[in-house]
């Protein structure tokens, strides 16, 4: 069998030990505080931390999909590694192989609707700010009567 642990050479697809996963698989956008075994690493690490470690900026973290088992492990950070716990051993009886297959039409509209979201979010702080600027607080306006008055 051929071993395919390296995501340097195919990313989209993995192999894993079938018996060592435990069904159904998810697939899903990674969470804060979200932990794997990367594959090759003694004991876990914080997925943003790995993410950190390889460079990859804010909204790349908030796009990081995994594949999580029943018990919602991390089997598989998509793109980057596999975890260490359901690698492929000697004692493999059954392997399980994994392909992402991808629309590029809708991984350009995925990709807009982040950025998109981030816009959203910078012109939300943006509007916040003027908001704030041109209404103020309760105690700034006593704090600017006591002023005047005094």
């Amino acid at each position: 069998c051929v071993l395919l642990t390296s995501l340097k050479l195919e990313q989209h697809l993995v192999t894993l030990d079938a018996d060592k996963v435990s069904f159904p698989l998810t697939y899903r956008l990674c969470e804060k505080g979200d932990r794997f075994y990367p594959f090759g690493m003694k004991g876990s690490k914080l997925v943003s931390d790995y993410l950190t470690d390889r460079k990859r900026n804010v909204v790349q973290k908030m796009g990081q999909h995994v594949i999580t088992d029943s018990q919602g492990e991390i089997v598989w950070l998509v793109g980057e590694r596999t975890s260490d716990r359901s690698k492929i051993t000697d004692q493999t009886q059954i392997i399980l192989e994994i392909e992402l297959v991808q629309n590029n039409e809708k991984q350009r509209i995925k990709g807009f609707s982040i950025a998109g979201a981030l816009l959203v979010v910078i012109l939300a702080v943006l509007g916040y700010w003027i908001y704030s600027c041109l209404n103020p607080s309760k105690e700034r306006v006593m704090a600017a009567r006591a002023t005047i008055k005094a």
